[in-house]
């Protein structure tokens, strides 16, 4: 449980910073469900959930080519594809977050005006490849606390010795 809170800050941590870096207005972050589906977690800054919805025609293109998208705006809206989601912005990076051949997630950065700079993008993919890292590693660490608990109590007191024990040269009964 508690692994699950760190990756929800590690997550917060990371959206916070790419955000200032990169001067975004909006950073998002999808994560995997349980029943396959790309779903929106976190979005910073904390009052933007009423402002935007994360576009899923972007997120669908960045997971399906399983690389990072930096476009303006204008050309997703030219090519249709747009749901409503990115008429107040002048240009997005979509990162994906994947893990051995497998798309767990996608970072959305939201730009009101200006651009993003190569920079902007670099560091962007950089930190989706550590907080993937980090994620599945909290994810693995939070079901081997699950594993090891529920291990313990099948096993009731198997701490206690029964019989006779070998220790450092002499024989030990209890």
């Amino acid at each position: 449980r508690r692994s699950a809170r760190d990756g929800l800050v590690l997550v917060r941590m990371a959206l916070e910073k790419l955000q200032a870096r990169t001067g975004a207005a909006i950073a998002g972050f999808l994560w995997l469900s349980d029943d396959g589906e790309l779903k929106p977690k976190q979005l910073f800054p904390p009052g933007a959930s009423g402002k935007v919805r994360l576009s899923k025609s972007l997120t669908e293109v960045v997971c399906r080519k399983r690389h990072a998208v930096w476009t303006d705006t204008r050309g997703v809206l030219q090519s249709g594809r747009n749901t409503g989601t990115l008429d107040d912005f002048s240009e997005v990076i979509c990162v994906p977050l994947v893990h051995e051949a497998t798309t767990l997630g996608a970072l959305h950065l939201y730009r009101e005006q200006g651009q993003f700079t190569q920079q902007d993008f670099d560091i962007s993919i950089s930190l989706a490849n550590l907080l993937v890292v980090a994620l599945v590693r909290a994810r693995q660490q939070a079901l081997l606390a699950f594993n090891h608990s529920r291990l313990m109590a099948k096993s009731a007191d198997f701490d206690e010795l029964i019989g006779a024990a070998y220790c450092i040269g002499h024989w030990y009964l209890r």
